[in-house]
């Protein structure tokens, strides 16, 4: 009986550790290395990863070409290329992704880059 419960135990525990494990898929654009850029934990032990680009100006995270995957099923959600620029942000059980437009908005029609599209993943 204990050989049994420890066997079981030890299948739950192999179990739970694959599932934490998330790889970037080979062959896919926006996809350079099997490690993700970033890895959002939601509910139902389910984990959603970004493979693709970063870049950090001035404590601002900036995206591109990225590749939203479900990390258990190795599902891509959805992707956006080199030309979108998207902050990333989780609240709660929501990745919110936001799409960044440079419109002439600014001061004497200066260039901003402005929130345009919002993708909640939850």
């Amino acid at each position: 009986m204990k050989q049994l419960l420890f066997s079981f135990f030890l299948l739950l525990l192999v179990k739970s550790m694959i599932a934490q494990v998330c790889h970037c898929p080979l062959g896919q654009p926006f996809c350079d290395s099997l490690n993700p850029i970033k890895v959002f934990s939601i509910t139902n032990e389910k984990s959603l990863e970004l493979c693709g680009y970063i870049e950090v100006k001035n404590s601002d995270t900036i995206y591109q070409g990225i590749a939203c995957i479900e990390c258990r099923h190795q599902k891509i959600i959805d992707e956006w290329d080199e030309t979108e620029r998207c902050r990333v942000e989780k609240k709660d059980d929501t990745l919110f992704i936001t799409e960044l437009y440079t419109l002439p908005i600014g001061k004497g029609f200066k260039d901003i880059e402005a929130p345009f599209y919002v993708y909640k993943l939850y």
